[in-house]
């Protein structure tokens, strides 16, 4: 079933603007391709490390919160520093915890946090023809990483 989700770019110190992302994604596709969603959405380098996290708050250091999938940069340190099972979908993954919301952490350093919500829209079967995971509107002009 294809889903939409909106992720907002909280930001880091680089942050000037609001900015987000509305994207239909199918519900039996991995963390992974979500992965490779964000970065490509937000057009970020493939360069540092990131992880899909489950908590009450934005802080990915809070106590409490849960991490759901960790990667290093691709080809950069190959499988030793990924935690977690990239191949959950989001199927496996909600319903959440009753209070929980679902973040993408990206690049420790600069601490980009990423909520994702899952919209109340009824979710649908896929149209024939169109590629998902796909952007179908863009909220204000992508941040500078750097």
């Amino acid at each position: 079933m294809i889903v939409e989700l909106t992720i907002e770019c909280l930001g880091s110190n680089f942050k000037e603007a609001d900015c987000s992302k509305i994207v239909e994604f199918d519900t039996t596709d991995s963390l992974e391709a979500l992965y490779h969603l964000i970065i490509t959405a937000f057009e970020f380098d493939w360069d540092h490390m990131s992880m899909f996290f489950i908590g009450r708050t934005d802080n990915p250091y809070s106590h409490g919160n849960k991490v759901i999938y960790q990667k290093g940069p691709d080809n950069f340190y190959g499988d030793k520093r990924n935690i977690g099972d990239y191949q959950m979908t989001l199927d496996e993954l909600y319903p959440l915890p009753n209070g929980f919301k679902l973040f993408y952490h990206y690049d420790f350093g600069d601490d980009w946090v990423f909520p994702i919500k899952k919209s109340r829209k009824k979710p649908f079967a896929p149209v024939p023809g169109v590629t998902y995971p796909r952007v179908i509107e863009a909220i204000g002009d992508n941040p500078q990483q750097y």
